[in-house]
């Protein structure tokens, strides 16, 4: 079981990538997780001698990294987790920390424990968790691999998402803005002393911000949209998800954050008749219809399912 939590929490490193600081760190994060599959705990007096480096660093730093590294598993735990396709283990394995005050036999130590997730888990035995007696043809698990490029635009407006205020503040300041360009380039049409020298300039800022303005303004109503960029893969999408505060229930006063993942599904059809893997990406339903689905490459027309963000899961679409 040791082992399969360690691997779990190694490919967990692989979907950091992207805000892994940098390679030093990465190997860090390796070696400390080896040891923990040899040993209970990983003892702060113990940190330089894992990172066995020639210049080694404060053990204050490693305690950083170690911190940093438990808070961005914990902000993807749900990802990380769907991204595995084969489950197992029953929970997540977290790397927890214990702080002491530094006395003999008290100091600050790091350790694995297993934990629950927000949505809900299919109980599996550990001993065979790919074992299945039945198929249900009429669902499909989705999962999440994160985006090794994030557009810049959801970059820069990720801090709004935080608060509530915030994200109004954005969504009046877009809808504006989603409303005035038009007009205003209308209205330059047909102004006396049209110059094109003025209006050209301006429709190229319109063109280019048109889908950046676009999807920003369905991540922030839908709380997802997709991102259809000519250098993204198929089936990204950027998703406002929920950061959980233990004080407060109430819709309006949590806070959000923006993740951009790829997301993929084995349709359940397919991978029985013809062993398919993955076949499953999200698309728009229709051109009328902004609706985001599951559609199945294979067979499109009737291999349809929803997409339920938060489970991570679908039920097939009546055609």
């Amino acid at each position: 079981m040791k082992d399969k939590q360690i691997s779990f929490l190694k490919d967990a490193l692989d979907f950091l990538d992207e805000v892994m600081r940098s390679e030093e760190q990465r190997l860090f994060f390796v070696a400390c997780l080896s040891h923990l599959s040899d040993n209970e705990q990983l003892l702060r007096t113990q940190l330089s001698d894992v990172a066995n480096t020639s210049k080694p660093r404060d053990p204050k730093t490693y305690v950083n990294w170690l911190d940093w590294l438990i808070t961005k598993i914990n902000d993807n735990k749900k990802f990380i987790w769907e991204s595995r396709e084969i489950k197992e283990l029953i929970l997540f394995p977290m790397i927890k920390k214990q702080s002491g005050s530094g006395g003999s036999g008290n100091e600050t130590s790091f350790y694995i424990e297993p934990v629950g997730l927000d949505a809900n888990i299919p109980k599996q035995d550990d001993t065979d968790a790919s074992a299945s007696t039945t198929i249900n043809f009429s669902t499909v698990y989705y999962q999440a691999k994160k985006l090794k490029r994030t557009p810049w635009y959801l970059t820069a407006c990720s801090p709004f998402f935080e608060k509530t205020r915030n994200r109004q503040f954005l969504l009046i300041v877009l809808i504006l803005y989603f409303i005035a360009m038009p007009i205003s380039l209308g209205w330059m049409l047909v102004k006396p002393g049209f110059s094109i020298y003025l209006w050209a300039p301006l429709f190229i800022i319109y063109y280019i911000t048109f889908v950046p303005v676009k999807n920003i303004l369905s991540v922030s109503t839908r709380k997802m949209t997709l991102l259809e960029h000519m250098f993204q893969p198929l089936s990204s999408i950027c998703l406002s998800e929920v950061s959980a505060s233990p004080n407060t229930k109430k819709i309006g006063d949590i806070s959000r954050k923006l993740s951009s993942v790829q997301v993929e599904g084995k349709c359940p059809v397919c991978a029985s008749v013809y062993g398919l893997e993955n076949s499953i990406i999200l698309e728009k339903q229709s051109i009328f219809k902004s609706r985001i689905i599951g559609r199945c490459l294979n067979n499109p027309q009737e291999h349809q399912f929803t997409f339920d963000k938060d489970l991570m899961s679908g039920t097939r679409l009546n055609s």
